[in-house]
């Protein structure tokens, strides 16, 4: 037998290695929560179709330097244990790995806990011990596709089971499997053409099948009979959140980071110089955008006994029940699924809510997963591939999928991109180009774990955030350029905007659900009016996400709700809250200059004056009592006036079942642990 003859072999080992992963790995499609990208399946075929032949040509090599051919048959079995043993090691260690996992507590929640070694070990001991007695063909490479399909399926299986008794079942049935295929294995063998065209015809099946029930998944409309008919004035109606971004970064705003289409789109709108969020966290905020009222009305705050997440009252009349009632469609493309999924009262009055988790959802809540999600991050080539949320690219691709199937032009769309949410991992060349480090992706494998928890990599968790939302501009600009293409940009109201900031080491802080700081709430706010109106313009009045509620509903012309009827504050021109353990209720008051930030526990009031200290670094609270004593005195009339609206005796707790999915979806994210 020759070099070339033995390293061919090897490459094709590494053919049958990267087919039959293909085939297993392919299954992981079919979860109805995640949104499968266009080009991944063919992604997976390649990558699985050159690793592992590119690998097991260069052990072969190595192997035929060291190892004497003197007969075939010895030579089949030392080839067959020496392969078996590599794809063992490589395919166990590199598909559970916690390597670029942001969130390793994942890897500990299987039944397995590493046994699936174990059991390899076991079967591949078993499989010799059979192939001796029953004196069965050993010709290598194709008398070891029972093998290879036996280490990938107990890896992939065993790792992601949760239950023991279907652990043990689905051992069980591996190991029968194997053996049958083990028995029959010398067709294999007589056949070795049809052997690979089954192989190939089974892979592309697999894929093209999987790939295509993922599809059938997609949220289907489900259009109610509107109230009143009578649109005639009626825009089309773009509500954009760009989750995490907070303006200051933003050249837009005066910040580092360039975003060119914002500035173009600005162009043609009106933009708020001062917009607050009313939280410094995603549900609150979003309830306050969706209802018009403050935190501490729509009472969408903060997790109790009964659920692992805020709840948003369907007491409460929201904006897309309203535009659904007055003869819109209503759709929602959402990133967020830990805190905007199903089950979170958010979804109330869209006829289409799509909020399914990103292909990198495979790799943050797996803890055995296909070998590319790992590749293509630790190469930054498709960083997607191991974040959980469906990133801007996919959201626009979901977006035009549902604009295209829309049955009027009168429609209202709510959109949420979650891109400079950690963990921060923008793709090339964004990941460098910001912070100057060549070395940026690799780098943030070693310090993966830091984030939020070590203020000396600050910086660089800085910049990557910058470099996402650069990223995300870019993105946005491809959106508004389908929107110019089918004329909707134009005529459509369109509104951009975000549901609070971050910290990056700012006043001790990180995250952003914190203290009530400018970082975490002051936010961008442009409004673009159909056909151009109000363009250029720049407002320096304050005013909150609430509003944004309001003037939609004027613009459109339709009654405001029960629950949120247009108010005219006197005195604060906005006002955040934030309910958390250790303050209690805080909450922000803008009063011309001033911020008075107040604590229900642990810490005194601070008030700042914005226009000479905007960093926030120094307290007035002890240096201005006569405008400590006026705001004081507000702040008691403006907390009689804004209390709790929701009927609580038509909330009900969350079903096991749907606390159990939402903790799996907050894990997914960090949220929790």
């Amino acid at each position: 037998m020759t070099k070339k003859n033995t390293i061919f072999q090897w490459l094709a080992f590494g053919f049958l290695a990267g087919l039959l992963t293909t085939l297993l790995e392919s299954l992981f499609m079919l979860d109805p929560d995640i949104s499968v990208p266009h080009d991944y399946p063919v992604i997976l075929f390649i990558f699985n179709l050159l690793f592992w032949p590119a690998l097991y040509a260069t052990i072969g090599w190595l192997f035929s330097m060291f190892v004497q051919t003197k007969g075939s048959t010895s030579y089949n079995n030392s080839a067959g244990i020496v392969s078996l043993l590599f794809f063992t090691i490589t395919y166990g260690f590199f598909s559970k790995t916690g390597l670029f996992n942001y969130f390793p507590e994942v890897l500990t929640r299987s039944a397995d806990k590493q046994l699936s070694f174990v059991w390899v070990a076991c079967a591949l001991v078993l499989g010799m011990y059979v192939r001796k007695t029953k004196n069965l063909s050993s010709a290598y490479p194709l008398s070891y596709i029972p093998d290879i399909a036996l280490i990938a399926g107990l890896f992939l299986f065993c790792s992601n089971t949760h239950s023991i008794v279907k652990y043990i079942a689905g051992i069980g049935a591996i190991g029968a499997l194997y053996l049958m295929l083990l028995l029959k294995g010398a067709w294999f063998n007589k056949k070795p053409l049809v052997t690979y065209a089954v192989l190939f015809l089974l892979v592309f099946t697999s894929l093209a099948c999987c790939y295509t029930i993922n599809r059938f998944n997609t949220p289907k409309p489900t259009y109610a009979q509107p109230q009143k008919l009578d649109m005639s004035s009626a825009p089309p109606v773009i509500l954009i959140v760009l989750d995490t971004l907070r303006a200051d970064r933003l050249s837009l705003y005066n910040g580092p980071v360039p975003v060119p289409h914002l500035e173009q789109f600005a162009a043609d709108s009106t933009v708020f110089d001062h917009c607050i969020a009313n939280s410094s966290w995603t549900p609150p905020s979003h309830a306050s955008l969706f209802t018009g009222l403050y935190p501490s009305e729509h009472g969408c705050v903060e997790e109790d006994s009964s659920r692992p997440f805020p709840v948003l009252s369907g007491s409460l009349q929201t904006l897309a029940e309203t535009l659904r009632d007055h003869g819109y469609q209503t759709a929602a493309i959402v990133a967020n699924f830990g805190f905007l999924g199903r089950g979170t009262g958010f979804e109330q009055g869209f006829q289409t809510y799509d909020c399914r988790r990103g292909i990198g959802s495979i790799f943050t809540e797996r803890s055995a997963r296909p070998l590319v999600n790992l590749f293509m991050g630790m190469t930054g080539l498709r960083p997607k591939y191991v974040i959980p949320y469906a990133v801007a690219e996919d959201i626009n691709a979901t977006i035009i999928r549902t604009l295209d199937k829309r049955a009027t032009s009168r429609f209202f769309l709510f959109v949420n991109y979650m891109d400079p949410h950690n963990p921060y991992f923008p793709p090339l060349p964004y990941a460098y180009s910001l912070s100057g480090d060549p070395l940026a992706t690799l780098k943030r494998a070693a310090i993966a774990r830091t984030m939020g928890k070590n203020t000396a990599y600050n910086a660089f968790w800085l910049s990557q955030y910058d470099a996402e939302a650069a990223c995300l501009d870019a993105n946005i600009g491809k959106l508004f350029s389908y929107l110019k293409k089918t004329g909707l940009y134009d005529s459509s109201l369109i509104i951009v905007t975000s549901d609070h900031g971050e910290m990056f080491g700012e006043h001790g802080l990180a995250d952003h659900r914190c203290e009530l700081y400018q970082e975490v709430v002051h936010v961008p706010l442009i409004i673009k009016m159909p056909m151009g109106t109000r363009a250029g313009l720049r407002e320096q009045t304050t005013l909150t996400l609430r509003e944004v509620f309001h003037k939609i509903i004027t613009f459109c012309k339709l009654p405001f709700t029960v629950n949120a009827q247009k108010d005219n504050e006197t005195f604060f021109s906005a006002v955040a809250e934030l309910h958390d353990q250790q303050f209690g209720l805080q909450q922000a008051f803008y009063y011309q200059n001033y911020k008075y930030m107040t604590y229900e526990k642990n810490k005194v009031p601070q008030l700042f004056n914005l226009k000479t200290d905007p960093a926030e670094q120094t307290n007035l609270f002890q240096k201005s009592p006569e405008i400590q004593k006026t705001m004081e005195a507000e702040i008691e009339k403006w907390r009689r006036k804004h209390t709790l609206k929701i009927v609580k005796e038509k909330e009900s707790a969350t079903g096991p079942e749907e606390a159990e999915d939402a903790l799996k979806r907050l894990r997914s994210l960090g949220y929790i642990k």
